[in-house]
């Protein structure tokens, strides 16, 4: 999951270089890019407790910074969405907008669901079910900017 946490951050680094070659508000990118750099930064937080044995993983670590995860991306991925809607409107591939948008859909239901069961300190295994479902997702949200990179030419 580290390796995933890294490749996370180099894609919201790559963004930032794309949005600004593109005119993007200077001020606008770079709290887009904290924000989800923050999020993947959480997610080596929760991930680096799991490292000891099952019986001493720090839980009250690695739950909330894993909800900070999901939570941080989430706003950050659907703030870039948004932003990349409106900036290059007609000009993004189908494909890859659609898979934006059905990652982006699926984590707002997944949060609220597993926030609910949370609150009513129920469905602990659904819940775990979830966070695997929310991180295909995110990994989904990223992959989907290969065809709006590859089609504007992109090389980094």
């Amino acid at each position: 999951m580290i390796t995933a946490c890294v490749l996370f951050i180099i894609w919201w680094l790559l963004n930032y270089q794309w949005f600004a070659e593109q005119g993007v508000s200077p001020k606008l990118n770079k709290i887009l890019t904290t924000t989800g750099i923050v999020g993947s930064l959480s997610l080596i937080v929760s991930t680096v407790t799991l490292y000891p044995p099952r019986t001493a993983i720090d839980w009250d670590l690695h739950v909330p910074a894993a909800i900070l995860f999901f939570l941080i991306t989430f706003i950050a991925q659907a703030a870039h969405l948004m932003l990349y809607k409106t900036q290059f409107s007609g000009e993004q591939p189908t494909y890859g907008l659609r898979l934006k948008w059905i990652s982006v859909v699926l984590q707002g239901l997944l949060i609220a669901i597993a926030l609910g069961l949370k609150a009513l300190d129920t469905g602990e295994n659904i819940g775990n079910a979830i966070e695997w479902w929310l991180a295909l997702l995110v990994a989904m949200y990223y992959l989907s900017t290969h065809w709006a990179w590859r089609s504007a030419k992109i090389r980094f």
